[in-house]
């Protein structure tokens, strides 16, 4: 997602992919008898920590390139596909001298891999719901000049 200054109000289409997201999730836990996704109660608790995270990161107010979601098929991975995906964001970031973030939720091998493509951690956040425990590992790519 393109940058925005975070003192600015979210963008319409911003606006309509979370409700779109969020009305597909519905459809495929409908689908799969609750089984089929994520459980909102997690989702909510996730994006309570995510807005944390956000807020104690973020500190440019033009905002950053948001890595959001990036996989590549198992039997596709080792190829250098992800790598060339975040070169291709991080090229235009530093055309523009932005920054990016990302969130992972697996530390090994994911953390290692974007270390090596510009990115450093800048905070691990615990996402609990009850005895469920998810990690969250927050990177930041600078611009490089």
């Amino acid at each position: 997602m393109r940058p925005h200054s975070p003192s600015e109000p979210e963008s319409w289409t911003s606006w309509l992919q979370g409700w779109v997201l969020s009305y597909r999730q519905l459809l495929n836990n409908l689908f799969h008898w609750g089984r089929g996704g994520l459980i909102s109660r997690r989702y909510w608790i996730w994006k309570e920590r995510q807005n944390e995270a956000q807020t104690a990161i973020w500190d440019d107010p033009r905002g950053y390139y948001f890595c959001n979601i990036v996989a590549i098929s198992p039997d596709q991975q080792g190829k250098g596909i992800g790598r060339l995906l975040f070169k291709a964001v991080a090229d235009i970031a530093d055309q523009e001298g932005a920054k990016c973030y990302l969130e992972s939720s697996r530390n090994e091998p994911n953390v290692q891999i974007y270390e090596k493509m510009g990115f450093e951690l800048r905070r691990e956040m615990e996402c609990r719901d009850g005895d469920d425990v998810c990690m969250l590992y927050c990177m930041v790519r600078d611009p490089k000049t």
